[in-house]
């Protein structure tokens, strides 16, 4: 495997914790037989990959935005190349706190862009280039364009999660400690800080403590090692200051430069403890380079490893009080450091190289009203595939519409994004401006896999972004929306038309039953993918709960007929009711508001055994409703595999659906079949007993786990252009 490794610019001059980092994991990668090479300049870094074949871009530092952007602009330029970040994310709220008024209240965009532009000026850092100024939210853009990120511990793991919304694309490999060679040794005295002279490492605090030791006698040296922060000289005045105060009070406190790596072990032998009082730290790789040299170590409470160390280690505030008690009680009462075999470069490189083979991609849906399923067929399609793919580590992005009723959900690993949907302005017309809005944003933010659901209004735009964009696109055949009677003669030629231009300007074709796909092969030279709806196993319900629930709406079990549809004419509503309703109760279940919906409430206007139920999503609702009903009527004449019968047969009801080839290929020779004009449905309802339920065989075949497979392999060809 060819791996290039991109980091700030002074990683070498201004060694840090991710210099030992970054040295160690391609030491280890080399001796695994890969080729590694570190680049830290952007133009060598963009003429590396235009002249060469790379597998992987390792880039460290998810929050420094100017070594991420060249990063970023590889990877949507070649999505071949994996890119893989190191996190090592530093959280600098507590120390801007403690700096000027001016930095303190800045906008947090101005301040982050301040600091990218004083480090390449002041530290020989790297400028950030001019189109990363007009980025809007880079963290963002960054993590979710990145096929992986790398974490040193579970709780800075969490905080990337929290704040970007992914999931498990973001992994912890704890970093090693074979750098450091132990050094026996009889005696040990003196306390020892290493690190960076800077705010955030808050060795100030440390001298105070220092000073209030003094004051009762302490004598134990405390010696201060690290380069000088260039960006930080107020605050080393200050140091030097304190240190210079408690020298007078009889403090012992000495300071050196930064010393080579090959001296680091010798130091830490020698000395009795190491203390790491920083305001943040992500790993705090000092830590266990002390314990490792059998040092005694107190360690802040915001350093991220404080929770796994706690055993191992003195953990306190990040102040001169609790600094102060920590040290005594290190004097008082030494701890024996546990094992450490965990933190091992060669088992982070072999973690590492797991990561680099796994294949993981960001998949877009559009053409659904998105996630969690409110609505109905497509929204549980991605509701489910979403949620599984993520789990993967796939990062899934789902358009949603504006009026989506629940705004605050989230799921790990699924950014949801909201596009205008102006249903109640424009009706129907309302679909094409959403579809159009989500498939522009869609293209523009380039993922891996583009599914869309739908033809009806997403065809042209389709047909646009070939030339535009061209980024790979799988259509969802909507089951011939072009024969739905709702629509106009004209609006029936549209959707036509607009289903042939996604068909023509697609990759790849994804039917959901026989019938769409016998149509798709007939008119049109894709490739073509059939894979159908899964369905989920009903949840057991409580006797108590399932009887409550008939109740609530007056039911007895076995004695009524239930359709859960959308109400619109191919489902056929009105027949079933004008054959069933003299006979027996029959629920629909439904988006009554509908014009279809009160012309039906009209005509049976004060009918009892017409129960009437809003669409619903409460699953033990739902589940009851199937369970406890005599006969399900599946009504829709359009369409390809319906998520609705599915589910109908998973609560193992007794099922009546419309004579078409879309139903009988689902329910095959054990289906029961109406047409309309005939006394079927009636027939059927009066001899319900002999209709089979048996339909656990034909539910093998409609496994969610099996669809969401499907569909990652689709998106893998996709992503390889392996159409």
């Amino acid at each position: 495997m060819n791996i290039i490794f991109f980091a700030r610019k002074t990683l070498l001059d201004q060694p840090g914790g991710d210099t030992i980092q970054v040295q160690q994991t391609l030491k280890e990668l080399k001796a695994r037989g890969h080729f590694v090479k570190l680049v830290l300049s952007s133009k060598v870094l963009y003429q590396e990959i235009k002249d060469s074949s790379w597998d992987v871009i390792h880039s460290i530092n998810i929050g420094r935005f100017a070594d991420q952007y060249p990063c970023y602009r590889i990877r949507k330029k070649n999505p071949s190349i994996k890119w893989v970040i190191s996190s090592v994310f530093v959280d600098y709220s507590q120390y801007e706190q403690k700096r000027n008024f001016f930095w303190k209240y800045l906008p947090n965009k101005i301040r982050e862009y301040l600091k990218m532009n004083l480090r390449g000026i002041f530290s020989g850092d790297r400028l950030p280039e001019f189109r990363l100024v007009f980025m809007n939210d880079p963290l963002m853009k960054f993590a979710w364009t990145a096929d992986l990120i790398v974490s040193t511990t579970l709780k800075e793991c969490n905080r990337i999660k929290k704040l970007t919304g992914l999931g498990n694309s973001v992994q912890v490999i704890p970093p090693g400690v074979e750098h450091i060679t132990p050094i026996p040794q009889k005696s040990r005295k003196g306390f020892l800080i290493l690190g960076r002279l800077e705010g955030i490492k808050n060795q100030i605090e440390a001298v105070n403590a220092w000073i209030s030791l003094s004051k009762v006698g302490f004598k134990e040296p405390l010696t201060i090692v690290g380069s000088k922060g260039i960006n930080h000289k107020k605050y080393i005045r200050l140091l030097f200051k304190k240190i210079k105060e408690a020298r007078k009070l009889g403090a012992i406190i000495n300071y050196n430069e930064a010393i080579e790596n090959e001296k680091l072990s010798a130091l830490l032998s020698s000395n009795f403890a190491i203390i790491i009082p920083s305001l943040f730290e992500t790993f705090g790789l000092t830590s266990i380079e002390g314990l490792n040299s059998e040092c005694q170590v107190i360690l802040s409470k915001n350093a991220e490893s404080s929770e796994e160390l706690k055993d191992d280690t003195f953990v306190c505030s990040p102040d001169a009080k609790s600094i102060k008690k920590a040290v005594l009680m290190a004097l008082e009462n030494p701890k024996k450091t546990s094992n450490l075999n965990k933190y091992s470069w060669r088992k982070a490189a072999e973690n590492l190289e797991k990561l680099y083979e796994n294949k993981t991609l960001i998949i877009a849906f559009s053409g659904s009203r998105g996630m969690p399923n409110k609505y109905g067929g497509y929204e549980e399609l991605v509701d489910q595939v979403s949620r599984k793919l993520s789990e993967s580590g796939n990062r899934i992005w789902v358009s949603t519409s504006s009026n989506h009723p629940d705004r605050k959900y989230l799921y790990p690993g699924v950014l949801r994004k909201f596009h205008w949907d102006p249903a109640k302005l424009f009706g129907s017309f309302s679909q094409i401006i959403y579809d159009w809005a989500s498939i522009w944003s869609i293209n523009r933010f380039k993922p891996d896999a583009h599914i869309t659901l739908g033809t009806t209004s997403s065809g042209i735009i389709i047909s646009i972004q070939k030339w535009v964009f061209n980024n790979p696109v799988a259509v969802h055949l909507d089951g011939l929306e072009w024969k739905r009677g709702k629509y106009s003669t004209l609006v029936r030629k549209y959707l036509k038309f607009s289903e042939w231009c996604a068909a023509k300007y697609s990759q790849l074709i994804i039917s959901d039953n026989p019938g769409i796909t016998k149509y798709s092969e007939e008119n049109y030279k894709r490739p073509i993918y059939e894979i159908s709806y899964g369905a989920n196993k009903p949840l057991s319900l409580v006797h108590n709960d399932f009887f409550e629930i008939l109740n609530k709406y007056m039911l007895k079990k076995s004695e009524y007929a239930l359709m859960i549809s959308r109400l619109v004419p191919e489902n056929h509503i009105i027949e079933v009711i004008g054959e069933l309703v003299s006979i027996t109760k029959i629920v629909i279940v439904g988006n009554w508001s509908t014009a279809y919906g009160k012309m039906i409430s009209k005509m049976y206007q004060g009918n009892s055994n017409l129960i009437k139920i809003e669409s619903q999503y409460d699953q033990k609702i739902l589940n009851s409703l199937r369970q406890g009903s005599g006969i399900y009527v599946h009504g829709h004449s359009v369409g390809g595999t319906n998520p609705g019968l599915l589910q109908a047969m998973a609560a193992n009801c007794k099922i009546i659906a419309h004579d078409n080839i879309f139903n009988r290929s689902v329910m095959e020779s054990e289906g029961r079949y109406f047409e309309l004009g005939t006394p079927s449905i009636k027939n059927f309802w009066l001899n319900k007993n002999s209709i089979s339920q048996k339909w656990e065989d034909k539910l093998k075949h409609y496994r969610w786990e099996e669809v969401c497979d499907q569909y990652y392999a689709i998106s893998r060809k996709m992503a390889e252009r392996a159409y």
